[in-house]
């Protein structure tokens, strides 16, 4: 008896104690509506949420129609700093297109501030607009910029290791018909200083979103170029279906952690007895650019140009045209 009694005790004291944390990142939260940033962008409202921290929406006070995003990261003990990294790679990759500008960057006692451009809706969101799927035409015409982006960072010798559709997102006004990539929390760099490529180890736990994220990483291996586009193949495949088979698993009924549910159901739809089923309904173009990201071996360097060529020839084959203003989004 007494040690069912100092059971519940214990998780009314867990209860009060999460409790108490949602209150004071609550209050946190709203302490940061109005507050000023470098004496020049006033925060309005709370955008959302991620592992990182929160992320804003604020005016620049000598232009009130000039919103920019800022992202605020909390310091914690023993958790990792990511807007540190991620100033880094936005800084060195600032020349290319499709990055966003990063307008200012502090570090205070308790937190962390980023001031970088606001940008659009990202592409799960367009993809929940559109009823859930994309045509076969705005999946190639997205795919060609999500690969033209990637090949970019690569050239810079950066792995993002988080590629989603969360992470793509359209711009405003004048580039709103630019694809954008975002969240280099994960990024690496995958040549070390004497120019030779990481060598393959073992990763402590998953790096990326199991989602999308390839076999290499739920292995816990080094991921490498080609594991960005086995991220993106999955993406592509998601955007013409409106699901992956990986999908909405029970997996706690299955008696396993999501990580290792969706490991063992990717490993059956990709390479194994149910490879055929996850080509089904794909035209072959599709299916080509699935199995060579698949077929990369870790050191390779990806042929971005046939990618590009693969998705174009499915625009030729079907007389489509390249313009953006034709994307399913705004035709609804």
């Amino acid at each position: 008896m007494s040690i069912a009694v100092d059971n519940i005790h214990e998780q009314q004291q867990q209860l009060q104690m999460q409790q108490q944390h949602q209150q004071q990142q609550h209050q946190q939260q709203n302490c940061m509506l109005k507050e000023m940033v470098n004496d020049r962008w006033r925060i309005i409202e709370r955008l959302g949420s991620g592992t990182f921290g929160d992320v804003y929406r604020a005016v620049d006070i000598k232009c009130e129609t000039q919103s920019v995003a800022v992202k605020r990261e909390t310091h914690s003990h023993g958790k990792e700093r990511t807007l540190s990294r991620e100033k880094g790679y936005l800084l060195k990759l600032r020349s290319v297109t499709g990055i966003p500008a990063v307008h200012f960057y502090t570090k205070l006692n308790t937190y962390t501030l980023l001031v970088m451009d606001l940008l659009g809706p990202d592409l799960e969101e367009l993809k929940s607009y559109c009823g859930g799927r994309f045509c076969l035409r705005t999946a190639c015409i997205l795919g060609l910029q999500m690969i033209v982006r990637l090949r970019a960072l690569h050239s810079q010798l950066c792995l993002h290791r988080d590629i989603k559709p969360d992470n793509f997102l359209m711009g405003v006004g004048k580039t709103s018909n630019t694809l954008y990539i975002i969240d280099f929390g994960l990024a690496i760099t995958y040549r070390m200083p004497n120019g030779q490529h990481n060598p393959m180890l073992k990763e402590r736990s998953l790096v990326g979103t199991p989602r999308y994220c390839s076999l290499n990483a739920h292995n816990k291996l080094s991921l490498s170029r080609r594991d960005d586009l086995i991220s993106l193949a999955y993406i592509l495949i998601y955007f013409i279906k409106g699901h992956l088979p990986w999908q909405g698993l029970k997996y706690k009924e299955m008696g396993l952690s999501l990580d290792e549910a969706v490991r063992q159901v990717k490993t059956d739809y990709t390479s194994g007895q149910k490879a055929a089923e996850l080509r089904k309904d794909l035209c072959h173009q599709m299916v080509q650019f699935l199995d060579y990201t698949l077929n990369l071996r870790y050191m390779d360097e990806p042929d971005y140009g046939h990618l590009c060529r693969l998705l174009g020839d499915i625009m030729r084959t079907n007389q489509w045209s390249y313009d953006m203003t034709q994307l399913d989004w705004y035709n609804i």
